[in-house]
């Protein structure tokens, strides 16, 4: 059932994939300045690629965001914070139904959540 709302998400992270890894990196923004950014787009780009890549596991995406592991990630040692980084933005910034359906982004949220905790293992 949450396969689709995880479509969903990964669909709007691919779609906009550009101006998310230039928001979650913007180091002057606008609006909640609060919230710490990643510095490096490359990294962000990475990032996104791989929450994408989960999300696309539709119903099994939380359980394959708890499995991956730091090597399949494609992210090196030295962009393990930075990433951690963009997913925490982009997990803060995110706002439904602006966005997207409120179940797609509980499933992106979490996700992103997850994958974080991992990079900071």
């Amino acid at each position: 059932m949450e396969g689709r709302f995880a479509l969903e998400a990964a669909a709007k992270i691919i779609s906009n994939r550009e101006a998310i890894a230039k928001d979650c990196t913007n180091s002057e923004p606008k609006s909640q300045q609060n919230i710490p950014r990643a510095t490096n787009t490359d990294t962000a780009d990475k990032m996104l690629f791989v929450v994408a890549k989960i999300l696309l596991h539709e119903d099994e995406a939380i359980q394959e965001a708890k499995a991956i592991m730091f090597k399949d990630m494609g992210i090196d040692n030295d962009e393990k914070l930075d990433a951690s980084n963009v997913a925490k933005a982009v997990a803060s910034r995110l706002c439904a139904p602006r966005d997207m359906s409120a179940p797609a982004a509980k499933i992106l949220r979490a996700v992103l959540m997850i994958v974080a905790e991992r990079l900071e293992e």
